[in-house]
């Protein structure tokens, strides 16, 4: 039997579910019917959502499928079958002709499926205009892409100068706005800030999604992980539209906006971990191993465990603790808590400045690193320019935050009032979090990162049938020990 090799693309990633790739499909599977003496090819070559008018495609499926041809691991005899000339490529004439031509002296066969026509060494040369006719084809599938090129960048240029002289545009808009930038409705600002405050408090994107769904059902009744993570990064929010600010109505501050970027930062190198049942997870550490501490049941209550130690064995932290004694020490420390909190919060609202810088220092130094890939692959002076420029812009941003590094606040600041609700705990250990608040377990002693405060834990019991108690000792500052009751249960 004859082979058949099936080549298949489509330039716009919009087009990723929809009927282009079952079209093309659907084409070479009834050629296949009518065509009984061919099998198809065990490799399917594909390029979905990559251009044929930059070449992207050379680099990928259809670069695979002249490779298998030169390195002749397809027959040369066979027939490479796909919708239309436009699918291989909507090149330069000269470059598509060159293409075709490797694979015509190679022996192979090609039938476009739109028009049903097939282009060989003998047909192309038989005189009957075949060749004439697809040079027209080509030459027609690049000027309509390169006009098509042209007339997208000239009302992409006048939107953005639109944007930036202030005047009214239409654009692709999230859930929330219309297609004019405008707010739908208070509704969708609050869903909104409720996904950025509860990032901040140390939800992770499917609670996020789940609380949206039950507190917005009316908007939101099937809004997905994806779509939160999507909103929390995307700076529409705060008014901005391709890096242009004030084009469109913001729904959250922009305090709020990079608070919630800088922790997206900092949880990207951290592992996905499953939620925990108990209030102080995420602020919980074994000292020896950094992993989080989880509890389990030893009757009459829970004991902390190294999560490490617990899942491998490689940690020596083999302490165990009542949870009742962390309850103990957070209570004890509420007060060295709040203080800490509301430092946090005072430099947060003054240093908006050092938020944005730092986001954009970030932003600038991941264009730098495409810049670079993209000089190292395709050297020009015009990239190296714009690689210099980045490079400068990147220097003058580590300046303005050198500059704008917070100092370190004194621990007895006095505040008139609280700046957040400390009743709502789970905001508080959210904030704990956003500030890398820890509790240190090692062995038997809990450290904190308030003035490195120990606690060491000591107990006795006083069993009987009726009763149980414990009690534990707090190691101070002055090294003196203090026996406090802990536990009793009846």
């Amino acid at each position: 039997m004859k082979t058949a090799v099936s080549y298949i693309r489509f330039s716009d990633s919009k087009q990723i579910g929809n009927s282009s790739v079952a079209r093309q499909t659907d084409m070479l599977m009834a050629w296949l019917k009518q065509n009984p003496d061919f099998s198809l090819y065990k490799q399917k070559y594909s390029d979905l959502a990559l251009s044929g008018f930059h070449g992207r495609h050379l680099e990928n499926g259809l670069g695979q499928l002249l490779h298998a041809v030169e390195t002749e691991q397809i027959p040369n005899d066979a027939y490479l079958i796909c919708e239309a000339w436009d699918r291989i490529g909507r090149l330069e004439s000269f470059v598509m002709l060159s293409l075709i031509d490797n694979l015509i002296k190679k022996g192979m066969t090609i039938v476009t499926l739109q028009d049903n026509m097939t282009y060989n060494s003998d047909t192309l040369r038989a005189g009957s205009g075949q060749l004439y006719g697809l040079i027209a084809k080509i030459e027609q599938a690049h000027l309509y892409s390169k006009s098509l090129s042209e007339r997208i960048k000239k009302s992409w240029v006048k939107k953005k100068g639109d944007a930036q002289a202030g005047k009214g545009i239409k654009m692709f808009t999230p859930t929330w706005l219309t297609s004019t930038g405008a707010l739908k409705s208070e509704l969708h600002l609050r869903a909104v800030n409720t996904m950025f405050n509860l990032y901040l408090q140390g939800k992770g994107q499917v609670i996020i999604a789940r609380t949206i769904r039950e507190q917005f059902s009316e908007i939101y009744p099937k809004i997905l992980p994806k779509t939160v993570k999507k909103t929390l990064s995307n700076k529409m929010v705060i008014g901005y539209w391709e890096d242009i600010p004030h084009c469109i109505e913001p729904v959250i501050s922009e305090p709020l906006f990079y608070q919630v970027q800088k922790l997206m930062h900092q949880r990207s190198f951290q592992p996905k971990v499953t939620p925990r049942g108990h209030k102080f997870a995420g602020i919980l550490k074994c000292a020896c191993c950094g992993n989080n501490l989880s509890f389990s049941w030893s009757r009459p209550q829970q004991y902390s465990r190294c999560n490490l130690r617990n899942r491998t064995g490689q940690c020596q932290n083999a302490g165990q603790i009542p949870y009742s004694v962390f309850e103990w020490v957070y209570n004890d420390l509420f007060e060295c808590i709040k203080v800490l909190i509301n430092q946090y919060e005072q430099k947060t609202t003054k240093t908006d400045e050092f938020l944005q810088t730092q986001y954009k220092l970030r932003e600038a130094k991941k264009k730098y690193l495409t810049l670079k890939d993209l000089l190292a692959s395709s050297p020009s002076i015009a990239i190296a320019d714009i690689v210099a420029t980045e490079e400068a812009n990147i220097s003058e941003l580590e300046f303005q935050l050198e500059i704008l590094t917070p100092n370190t606040m004194d621990s007895d600041f006095y505040f008139e009032e609280d700046l957040i609700d400390f009743e709502d705990s789970e905001k508080v250990i959210g904030m704990l979090k956003l500030i890398d608040f820890k509790i240190l377990q090692n062995g038997n002693k809990l450290t904190t990162m308030i003035d490195d405060m120990t606690y060491e834990y000591t107990y006795h019991t006083n069993r009987n049938r009726k009763n149980y108690t414990k009690q534990f000792n707090l190691l101070t500052d002055e090294f003196v020990k203090v026996s406090y009751l802990i536990d009793k249960v009846k």
